[in-house]
């Protein structure tokens, strides 16, 4: 009974958090940016064939695209029509379901306290909400990393409890699981793993993130690697058989595989070790100072220069850290999160532009556990030396504190409603239609997430004489399907 009880007030304080996470992601969706950016049209376009029954092809429209994210948007312009909001919601959609992926993920490695932080800093983070803002497929990078780790530490707990599951809360969290077939988990995680492939650019950081945490693990504990081989071999197949089709492309089409990050990295061929040294360490400063004091600098994937967390959780960050490796019971598991998140800020770090937060986009999954784990070491030092309702009111004003300071900088400072944005998103290009539809009273008219119907009588456009593909996208009696291919 007060097992279920605890189940019942923790999902209640989730749906608090999803709450709040939905005010930042869905706050005037249906109008700011006032534009549609390039990108944004390209996936409306191939989320129009979709709907009309044509699938997209794997990676091949237009630069290279994985193609998980139109079947994620077809359900919304299906709804809503074809209008930039139907596009917002569906990826910032995503970006809610991150906030639970991670509150599993940490509950799974840690504890329910420590995943409720972990939630709530991702539900109010200006990073995580506005990276739905543009509707691209990079968010969905966060999201199959914690489903797939979620289930594959399920997966881990479901067999033979010894190494890292010795501990008594670890064993704990695994007494759901007694129903649960084995190798369940370890299908669903390969599939998960395996989709990942299928997200964005960066997805083949997952294979050295995969082999490293096996190459730690059986150093760790070889007996509970070797006790799970078989596993561990049925997920590895299953995941390079459904990334199988992804290789092959990649293999075959230089430009969009192997070569295109070649084009964007900062170590090249024939880079002399003086050089290869001073580009080390300006990468690394520029990745480091991004979580506490200048982050990406692009308008259309941060407030320019915004770091990744304010300044009231730049010491539980810090403090998650320190303790987190200081602590025997949360050691290997802190290891664990530092590990993948270095891996998957390596898109950035290799790159130009560091810091990248599209580039990054895979850190949302594991940023979130340091200062939570802050939070959590900070509760309980000042229970033990001072009171409850002192250490509770101190954390509270910590987060309250950052959400405001979130909630300022991203909800009502204007930054969405403000003109270098709108300039930012190819509102120029997007002005001509949105004109058009206006006076037809059609479609996008700039404010409404619902595009209007058709007029009764449309007017024949000569479809060369407006910005494309921003023109087929929105106006909803232009469709030419001999021509999509082209943009």
């Amino acid at each position: 009974m007060l097992y279920q009880k605890k189940i019942r007030s923790e999902f209640a304080i989730l749906a608090a958090i999803l709450l709040l996470a939905a005010v930042f992601r869905y706050w005037q969706i249906n109008e700011y940016p006032k534009a549609i950016h390039y990108d944004e049209v390209i996936n409306g376009l191939v989320v129009q064939d979709l709907l009309r029954g044509i699938l997209p092809e794997l990676l091949t429209y237009d630069r290279a695209r994985e193609p998980i994210i139109f079947f994620v948007m077809a359900p919304f312009v299906w709804l809503f029509g074809s209008t930039p909001g139907a596009l917002r919601v569906a990826t910032e959609t995503v970006s809610l379901s991150v906030v639970i992926g991670v509150f599993f993920l940490t509950r799974e490695l840690f504890d329910r306290k420590t995943a409720l932080s972990a939630a709530l800093l991702c539900a109010v983070n200006v990073w995580a909400s506005y990276h739905g803002r543009l509707a691209t497929r990079s968010i969905l990078v966060p999201l199959m990393l914690t489903l797939a780790l979620t289930t594959g530490v399920k997966a881990w707990r479901s067999s033979n409890l010894t190494g890292l599951t010795r501990s008594a809360s670890l064993r704990g969290a695994s007494r759901d699981l007694s129903g649960f077939s084995k190798w369940k988990w370890w299908i669903v995680s390969g599939i998960f793993f395996g989709a990942v492939f299928y997200t964005y650019a960066s997805n083949l950081f997952i294979i050295p993130a995969v082999f490293v945490t096996l190459a730690a693990l059986f150093v760790y504990d070889r007996k509970a690697v070797l006790d799970r081989k078989w596993q561990l071999l049925t997920l590895a197949i299953i995941m390079f058989a459904i990334g199988t089709p992804i290789f092959i492309f990649r293999y075959t089409h230089r430009a969009s595989g192997p070569g295109r990050p070649m084009i964007l990295s900062v170590f090249y061929e024939g880079q002399s070790l003086e050089d290869f040294v001073k580009t080390f360490i300006t990468q690394s400063a520029l990745i480091g100072r991004m979580f506490f004091i200048k982050g990406d600098l692009q308008m259309r994937h941060n407030i320019p220069g915004r770091p990744a967390f304010d300044f009231l959780m730049a010491i539980p960050f810090i403090l998650g850290i320190v303790f987190g490796l200081w602590k025997k019971e949360w050691r290997a598991k802190t290891v664990f999160a530092l590990t993948w998140l270095g891996v998957w800020l390596m898109p950035s770090f290799v790159a130009k532009d560091a810091p990248h937060f599209l580039r990054s986009s895979g850190a949302l999954a594991f940023v979130f556990v340091f200062p939570a784990l802050g939070l959590t070491w900070l509760r309980d030092t000042l229970f033990t030396r001072l009171n409850k309702v002192t250490s509770v009111a101190l954390v509270a004003a910590l987060i309250g504190g950052s959400t405001l300071i979130s909630a300022r900088d991203y909800l009502f400072s204007g930054f969405l409603s403000s003109q270098v944005l709108y300039e930012e998103f190819f509102g120029n290009d997007s002005k001509p239609v949105l004109e058009l539809n206006q006076k037809m009273n059609s479609g996008w008219v700039g404010d409404n997430l619902i595009a209007l119907p058709k007029p009764a009588n449309p007017p024949t456009i000569e479809a060369s004489k407006l910005p494309q593909p921003y023109a087929q996208y929105l106006i909803p009696w232009l469709y030419d399907p001999d021509k999509l291919r082209q943009y």
